[in-house]
C-alpha cells in the first residue's frame, strides 16, 4: 500500500473497514449455510399434498394438467402453468429451505422443506 494512504485513514477509518469485512464475511457465511443438500420438495394442490420429492433426483412431475414442476441439479421451478399471467413460471427456480412459488389461479404451491424440519402452507 501507499504510504500516503496508509496516513489519511484514522483509526475510526480502519475500524470501519474492520466492521464492514467482518459483515461481509458473516453475511457469506449465513446465505452459504441457508443452502439445503437434503431437501424435500413438497407439491401441493389446494389442501392436499400431491407429493413429497427428493431434489437430488433429477425428474418433471406433473402436479396435475395445470402445472408441471421440473426438478433439476437440487434446485426446482413451476416449467408450465396454464395461468394467465405465469407468474409462477417467471419466478424461476427454488433451492434454499423455506423458499416457495405459489400459482394462485390454479391453487398449487411446491416448497422446500429440510428432511426433518416441517412447515404448512394453506393455499385456496
Amino acid at each position: 500500500m501507499d504510504k500516503k494512504f496508509v496516513k489519511i485513514l484514522t483509526t475510526a477509518d480502519k475500524v470501519l473497514i474492520l466492521i464492514l469485512v467482518l459483515i461481509i464475511f458473516s453475511s457469506s457465511f449465513l446465505i452459504l449455510s441457508h443452502h439445503n443438500k437434503n431437501g424435500v420438495l413438497i407439491c401441493k394442490s389446494g389442501d392436499n399434498v400431491v407429493g413429497k420429492y427428493d431434489l437430488r433426483k433429477d425428474r418433471i412431475i406433473n402436479i396435475n394438467d395445470d402445472i408441471i414442476v421440473e426438478i433439476k441439479d437440487n434446485k426446482a421451478r413451476i416449467k408450465y402453468s396454464t395461468c394467465p399471467l405465469q407468474y409462477c413460471v417467471k419466478q424461476g427456480w427454488i433451492k434454499y429451505n423455506g423458499d416457495m412459488v405459489v400459482c394462485v389461479p390454479n391453487k398449487c404451491a411446491i416448497y422446500i422443506v429440510n428432511d426433518k424440519q416441517k412447515l404448512d402452507l394453506i393455499t385456496k
